[in-house]
């Protein structure tokens, strides 16, 4: 018998060797892979599948929305721009358009109650067009309508509702009987307002073009809009799904149900001046105007020219009235107005306006002009140079109430200071000198006159002042201690400022309050640039007068002040009570070469020395300056109407300018005349100075 050792016995284990393993390892892996690309694919038709089927469900709903509303429709525009942002294209203003690149369909119809598909919604009429709301025959007036607008935005077809502006309560024509169901809608991101008082709708995603051709009847089509009977639109929808593109077009085909009773719209006529007489409509700077309402007009596209420059862009007006707030007095302004409504446009009308160079104040009561028969003195108005001086002019009268009356008129916007001024002025209140007045106009363009009651008139003929904003100001340093009031007292006064205006010319103003009251005391010193090439003298309204003593004896009440040529030294010219004094003037710097000499006649003569020659000029926005210091050879004041000299033609007043001014032992009063007569109404003996003459020359 044999038998066999355990140990030599042989054992097999199941499993792959590693041979086996790399044959085997490259087919499984081919296997599974066939299988995932198997599912993946399987899945990838499922999703595209799916999505052809959403985006075609989707595509067909957003061309019934687009068929419905081309069914209300009234009619379909080629543009639409009566925009306020965010309703613009742009979510501003920007225009929606039919022509390509936009291809925008705009869409429009009856404003109703309710939903145009609700059976009980009405239309809403405008209201009183021409009859009342409720009568029988409302129908005939003119509906409102409202503007459905399909465009692109980012790849989305969306809806936007335009609604016209309407008020229930206006008695223009905005007027409605009823409130229209519409909203006015805008982008998401824009901020709700008035213009903007829902979302747009959302029609469809992945949008690549939408495009639409109208047709006036059968298969004719046109290229105008407005003509058309029924449109036919086409959406292409555009994705990628599962790695391929998946492109659906579809069509809405739709004839508009409702028919526009506008017709094109009449051309505007007689334009005009709108409201002549008020400031807030004209004024030196602003001009306004109408035209009657023209048939079928819903609105009016406008533009105007200034002079010969370029058209500006046309606007959009609802009303018949157009504000141009352009251009300065003189200027010749033309105005074109286009008739529009939903169907077009009418011819262009224009007017063309040249812009008066006054303006006349709206006179507050009691404040009359005053304007004796004959008398060929100025009614009060003002206007602005090309150097953007304000300058009035005028003689007013409030009667003896026996209450002072401080309120004549006010300036508008871009007529007014920087700060509050007061101006030196004269008054007949006594018959015998020139009295001072005090006029001043404030920031918010108030002229106020402070004087006694029973003066019989005031002169507007000394103010003139820089319009704020038109030049830099630098402060100027007082000396001797002298202050400014408003530091002293607080108040909207200026301080003492100085500055060169676009004409070449030193401007001053500010109030003061007075330090050391002395003959020649100087107050601040004025830089070289800014100095006159002569002494000049200037009369100044203060809050009290006092007596100077005169060398010799005597006494004289003054309220003036001089500048030194030589060396910049503006002075008061005496001691000063009170706790203001005024620094408002103009003058020629030193560089300006334009003088001519006055001829001077009946023994006046030139005073001499440093002071100023007796010479006149005219600077670049047309306001004259007279300057000199003149004395008589003969002692004693003026005869009443005295010509003391006579200025050329090109450099003379319209009407008479009544100033006040400044001589030896009191203020007097000088006009300049119409013929060029500067005549000495009444002074005293000594010296008399012109400085203070200022007027626009307008013949």
């Amino acid at each position: 018998m044999r038998f066999l050792s355990h140990h030599n016995r042989q054992i097999k284990e199941p499993g792959f060797t590693l041979v086996e393993l790399l044959v085997i390892a490259p087919v499984a892996v081919l296997v599974i892979a066939g299988i995932i690309a198997l599912m993946i694919n399987l899945v990838g038709d499922s999703t595209i599948s799916r999505d052809r089927s959403i985006s075609a469900y989707n595509l067909q709903s957003a061309l019934d929305r687009i068929e419905q509303d081309a069914r209300l429709a009234t009619v379909f525009l080629s543009s639409y721009s009566m925009l306020n942002t965010p309703q613009g294209r742009d979510d501003t203003t920007g225009a929606f358009s039919a022509s390509s690149p936009n291809n925008d369909l705009i869409v429009n119809q009856y404003a109703t109650t309710s939903s145009p598909l609700n059976v009980n919604r009405q239309v809403v009429y405008y209201k009183s067009q021409p009859n009342a709301c409720g009568a029988a025959n409302t129908i005939l007036n003119p509906a409102l309508t409202v503007k459905i607008i399909y465009f692109l935005k980012s790849g989305s077809l969306w809806r936007r509702t335009i609604v016209p502006a309407w008020s229930l309560s206006a008695s223009d024509q905005t007027a409605v009987c009823d409130t229209p169901w519409q909203r006015n809608s805008c982008s998401l991101s824009a901020t709700f307002n008035a213009y903007c008082q829902s979302r747009d709708e959302l029609i469809l995603d992945n949008v690549s073009s939408i495009t639409t051709t109208y047709y006036t009847t059968g298969s004719s089509t046109t290229t105008n809009p407005v003509v058309a009977k029924s449109i036919r639109t086409v959406v292409t929808q555009s994705k990628t799904v599962a790695g391929e593109t998946i492109t659906n077009s579809g069509v809405a085909r739709a004839t508009r149900t409702n028919t526009s009773y506008d017709d094109t719209p009449d051309t505007p006529a007689n334009i005009r001046i709108y409201n002549a007489a008020l400031s807030i409509y004209n004024q030196p700077l602003k001009s306004s105007f109408t035209w009657n309402k023209a048939k079928n007009a819903r609105y009016y596209k406008t533009r105007y020219k200034i002079n010969s420059g370029a058209w500006s862009s046309y606007s959009n007006v609802l009303t018949n009235v157009l504000t141009v707030s352009a251009g300065r007095p003189l200027d010749t302004i033309t105005v074109g107005v286009i008739s529009s409504n939903d169907i077009g446009d009418s011819a262009e009308a224009q007017f063309l306006y040249q812009r008066p160079l006054w303006t006349n104040c709206e006179l507050k009561s009691p404040w009359v002009n005053y304007s004796p028969a004959g008398n060929g003195y100025a009614t009060a108005a003002y206007t602005i140079t090309s150097a953007n001086i304000v300058v009035m002019k005028g003689l007013v009268t409030g009667g003896a109430s026996g209450t002072p009356t401080y309120g004549v008129c006010t300036l508008p916007e871009g007529l007014r200071p920087s700060a509050h001024l007061i101006h030196t002025s004269t008054m007949d209140a006594s018959g015998t000198y020139g009295v001072p007045a005090r006029v001043d106009v404030g920031v918010a363009g108030g002229v106020d006159i402070i004087y006694h009651p029973t003066v019989n008139w005031v002169s507007l003929d000394a103010v003139k002042f820089v319009a704020a904003g038109a030049v830099t100001w630098t402060n100027a340093t007082l000396n001797n201690g002298w202050t400014n009031y408003v530091a002293t007292y607080g108040g909207p006064f200026a301080p003492v400022q100085y500055a060169t205006d676009a004409s070449g010319r030193t401007q001053v103003q500010g109030l003061l309050t007075p330090g050391n009251q002395c003959t020649g005391c100087n107050i601040w010193f004025v830089p070289a640039a800014y100095r006159p090439g002569q002494d000049l003298h200037f009369p100044a309204y203060a809050n009290s007068t006092v007596t100077f003593p005169l060398q010799g004896g005597g006494t004289y009440e003054f309220n003036s002040y001089g500048i030194q040529a030589s060396d910049g030294n503006l002075h008061a010219k005496g001691t000063l009570g009170g706790t203001y004094e005024t620094n408002q003037t103009m003058w020629h710097p030193s560089s300006y070469s334009g003088w001519l000499n006055l001829t001077l006649q009946n023994s006046w003569v030139h005073y001499g020395g440093a002071y100023a020659t007796p010479q006149y000029t005219k600077a670049s926005d047309g306001i004259v300056q007279v300057k000199g210091l003149i004395t008589r050879n003969t002692v004693g004041i003026c005869t009443l109407g005295e010509v003391i000299t006579t200025l050329p033609v090109g450099y003379r007043p319209k009407e008479t300018q009544i100033y006040l001014l400044d001589s030896y032992a009191n203020f007097g009063r000088i006009d300049v005349q119409p013929n060029g007569n500067i005549i000495c109404v009444n002074n005293n003996y000594g010296w008399t100075a012109l400085d203070n003459i200022k007027f626009l020359a307008e013949q």
